[in-house]
């Protein structure tokens, strides 16, 4: 029983980082940048553009709409802060779990 779960674990991180790799890796470097949402819904504030760019990514594979405008700055104050991307972790989860 124990390997069965051990054998599920390791298909999960597989898959997992399978997904991942198609979104681009990212510096730490600070350049504050914001996106802004296609159905201009949310605003998500990143450290620097490439962050903003994989974030809109993740969206994407969660059927969410991806950032259409990235702008240098923080995000605007009327504007809700988009939800974040571990979507794609509990999608994973619920169809091994489900």
């Amino acid at each position: 029983m124990r390997i069965y779960l051990l054998g599920l674990l390791g298909m999960l991180i597989l898959r997992i980082s399978r997904q991942e790799d198609s979104c681009q890796v990212c510096s730490w470097k600070t350049n504050i940048h914001c996106g802004i949402a296609a159905d201009d819904s949310c605003a998500f504030g990143g450290l620097n553009k490439c962050l903003v760019e994989r974030a809109s990514c993740l969206r994407q594979m969660n059927n969410l709409t991806p950032f259409t405008q990235i702008m240098k700055g923080k995000c605007p104050t009327d504007k809700p802060r988009c939800p974040k991307t571990d979507v794609l972790y509990k999608k994973i989860l619920s169809k091994l779990i489900g």
